[in-house]
């Protein structure tokens, strides 16, 4: 995760101007419409998944190029919430890419709904290479297409577009056969190397395996949650950071040694 700051003289300039405009809105934290952010960050740079706005009004991303990462894991117990982060990183990502150089990918029991948020910021899917109910065929046969990628890469040292898979609930992965579900690891543990991504939502009403799925991920986001979840979480975050994580719209992300707060912008539409 990355909160951008100006690297040079120039930027800052920049990116002050960016922040005075953003506080001359008028508007708090959890009323950000994403609209307002992508207008205004214009020097993201490219593979920049935006997630939310931070203090003093800075934008929060994911570093796509930064393989140290591996892939995300949003967390909280509201599955709506993580769809919503999810569609941000997207709209983003179309903003400061090409369809040659980034598609993703949406596993999802919601496949309809998906289709159609998509289709308000790329009404002509061309960034989507494909959105697959959690219980077709083809959801497993895409895990294992790029699990197989991702070993052939790895063998070839071939230089790969940008692939997400985004994952909305891994109770999905959960249901899946054995071996897709050793393939889906495979996938995370090395994709990141070759450039292809996994951003999965973990809510801890559905899955069975949460521990085994926060000791995969390298990294994590925490959203709202009932406390009765604080308990298998106290090896990754204390709580008395899960406590202040009033809102749905409010999270926190470990970058460095430092928690940081976020907000996710509204999305309109």
């Amino acid at each position: 995760m990355t909160i951008y700051e100006a690297l040079n003289s120039n930027q800052w300039v920049y990116s002050d101007r960016f922040i005075e405009r953003l506080r001359c809105q008028n508007l708090s934290m959890e009323d950000f419409p994403v609209e307002i952010l992508l207008q205004r960050a214009t020097f993201l740079q490219a593979k920049a998944a935006l997630v939310g706005i931070g203090a003093d009004y800075l934008p929060l991303a994911f570093d796509l190029t930064d393989e140290r990462l591996g892939s995300l894991l949003l967390v909280n117990d509201h599955l709506p919430t993580i769809r919503h982060l999810m569609h941000t990183t997207i709209r983003s990502l179309q903003q400061g890419n090409s369809p040659l150089s980034l598609q993703y990918i949406v596993i999802s029991d919601l496949p309809e709904k998906w289709m159609a948020k998509i289709h308000e910021y790329d009404p002509n899917y061309d960034f989507c290479a494909g959105v697959v109910g959690g219980d077709e065929i083809s959801a497993e046969d895409w895990v294992i297409y790029l699990a197989q990628k991702v070993e052939k890469h790895l063998q070839t040292a071939q230089e790969c577009a940008t692939i997400i898979l985004f994952v909305d609930d891994l109770a999905i992965i959960e249901r899946m056969e054995y071996q897709t579900r050793k393939n889906f690891e495979w996938l995370l543990k090395y994709g990141a190397q070759v450039n292809i991504w996994v951003f999965a939502g973990l809510d801890f009403m559905k899955v069975d395996q949460s521990m085994l799925w926060l000791e995969t991920f390298k990294t994590r986001v925490y959203g709202q949650m009932n406390a009765k979840h604080y308990q298998t979480l106290l090896k990754y975050v204390s709580e008395k950071e899960l406590s202040k994580l009033k809102g749905r719209n409010y999270f926190i992300a470990k970058i460095g040694t430092n928690w940081i707060p976020f907000w996710a912008p509204k999305l309109q539409g």
